[in-house]
């Protein structure tokens, strides 16, 4: 069932049978705007297609099916839809978070020790509270995933020393890639950072994706360990990439005021 908040109703209560649809993959499944932290935000249009390439990765990304997902993003945003259609197409149980919950790092641990999630999908800044907090004891999930901000290295540490048992994986991917386009298991000391990406990060860490999408790092290396810099050429393509985007149409659908 879908759970929608804290007192929601799961969809498998509901009455009635819904009609069957007669779908193509290149029908629009959803409309999402990007953060716009690279400039004006921009209508994304993900379609049947797109999102199946993206549930298609995540089976290879996460081999163990999900049971409970907690979803601690804003719908609005889209790395909320990653938990959400992979925990319903696996037939999981789902609950995404209400905005009273998510900005509370006390009521987000709660939540988990009420629900016992398999799998929770967070902002790194609210799984850096929960640890921050001491409440991890709350984080009783087989794998804890991470995106939409950066993973700093502290955060990482700390749930290596705190959940030892639990995986973390960092997300990454722009919106036009339908949700996420690379995955990484923390397994290594963060904070070793030439060694981890000399060693752990390679081509063999994307996302394979059927027709598509493979991201390819590349590191440049310096004659001191200090002036290692890193440069990351993402190539992406057909399956789980959208375009053209639509912020032109949606302007005009919402009589020139952007959509929110």
């Amino acid at each position: 069932p879908l759970v929608l908040g804290t007192g929601g109703v799961a969809l498998d209560e509901l009455d009635g049978v819904a009609p069957p649809l007669d779908r193509r993959p290149e029908d629009i499944f959803y409309i999402v705007f990007t953060s716009g932290s690279t400039g004006r935000p921009k209508g994304v249009r993900v379609s049947d297609g797109n999102l199946a390439a993206q549930l298609v990765a995540r089976a290879s990304a996460y081999p163990e099916p999900p049971e409970r997902v907690f979803v601690v993003h804003s719908l609005a945003f889209d790395s909320a839809a990653a938990g959400l259609w992979w925990g319903l197409a696996h037939g999981a149980a789902v609950e995404l978070a209400p905005g009273t919950v998510r900005r509370d790092p006390a009521a987000v641990a709660e939540r988990m020790r009420a629900w016992a999630p398999t799998h929770v999908d967070l902002p790194p800044s609210t799984h850096g509270e929960l640890l921050a907090r001491e409440l991890h004891d709350a984080v009783a999930a087989r794998v804890v995933i991470v995106g939409g901000e950066s993973l700093p290295p502290s955060v990482a540490r700390e749930h290596r020393r705190l959940l030892p048992g639990v995986a973390l994986v960092n997300e990454y991917g722009p919106t036009e890639t339908t949700i996420f386009a690379t995955t990484h298991r923390v397994e290594r000391d963060p904070e070793k950072k030439l060694q981890l990406w000399e060693e752990s990060l390679t081509a063999a860490d994307a996302v394979p994706v059927p027709e598509g999408a493979l991201s390819i790092p590349h590191l440049t290396s310096y004659p001191q360990p200090d002036e290692v810099k890193l440069y990351s050429e993402l190539l992406l393509f057909r399956a789980q990439c959208i375009e053209p985007h639509v912020t032109k149409a949606m302007d005009d659908l919402f009589g020139g005021h952007q959509a929110t």
